[in-house]
């Protein structure tokens, strides 16, 4: 009997893997995820309680304590689920530049996966034993794990999506204007070798840095993202920004060296 109800710990140990409580929390403090999370932190306490009394006293009332707080835990948590969908959802409807091409499918991922959470709710209701309890409880330790998986994916997309049409974009638009200026300078009979060689060496990094998020993105989309491979991405992610600023640091050096060749030609 009680090693079934440690099957419960897995969904426990999913929800906090998707809330975390603190990285929604504080940015909604008063919105119904909040509060639905508070009341699931009360139902663990509730759960943990009961789960001792049964471990230190054996009896047939605390095992039916144990069932009935694991149960209203259970429940508290498919409604921890359903808030934080619902909020990913606003999320997402209000900032449509960020996930722009993956938003339709990430809210239809969220209003199924949310369809799918009344009906193991449903399910969990009608329980009467343990062995249907557990059942229901492995359901959706199962579920949670597969629909982050997926949404992990989604997310991670959309935001290098936005990362390369705005920050690596301006990249780009600065250094096709720095090209039109050197063109000038050149026309002006003007010996640019010493602007050319850091030109030539900002190309590089920008080609280096668009390749590196064509990679990352055809990985991403190719494999499953467990949490060893977002702190990979993560710092993959990292190493892309500080080329990005390595990019402008040679666009300064550009812009004084420029800017030097043209006061000598004077």
């Amino acid at each position: 009997m009680m090693k079934k109800y440690f099957i419960t710990i897995l969904v426990i140990s999913c929800v906090f893997s998707i809330g975390s409580g603190s990285v929604f929390a504080k940015e909604y403090e008063s919105d119904n995820f909040s509060k639905a999370y508070k009341r699931f932190e009360e139902g663990k306490t509730n759960y943990t309680q009961a789960k001792t009394d049964w471990e230190n006293e054996k009896q047939n009332d605390s095992q039916e304590r144990l069932f009935e707080k694991t149960k209203d835990l259970l429940e508290r948590s498919i409604d921890v689920l359903k808030k934080r969908n619902e909020q990913l959802r606003k999320r997402v409807e209000l900032k449509e530049d960020v996930y722009k091409d993956y938003s339709d499918e990430i809210i239809k991922t969220l209003d199924d996966d949310s369809k799918n959470l009344e009906n193991y709710l449903s399910n969990l209701i009608e329980s009467t034993s343990t062995d249907t309890l557990n059942d229901v409880s492995l359901k959706i330790s199962s579920h949670i794990q597969e629909q982050q998986t997926y949404l992990r994916k989604l997310v991670i997309l959309s935001h290098i999506d936005q990362f390369e049409n705005t920050t690596f974009k301006t990249v780009l638009d600065r250094n096709d204007k720095i090209s039109e200026k050197i063109k000038e300078l050149k026309n002006l009979g003007i010996d640019t070798l010493t602007v050319d060689i850091l030109v030539k060496s900002a190309s590089d990094q920008i080609s280096s840095v668009r390749d590196n998020l064509n990679i990352l993105r055809d990985e991403i989309k190719k494999q499953a993202i467990d949490s060893q491979k977002l702190a990979d991405i993560e710092k993959r992610l990292i190493s892309i920004q500080d080329a990005v600023k390595d990019i402008y640091q040679i666009f300064r050096k550009i812009a004084i060296e420029g800017n030097n060749l043209f006061s000598n030609k004077k």
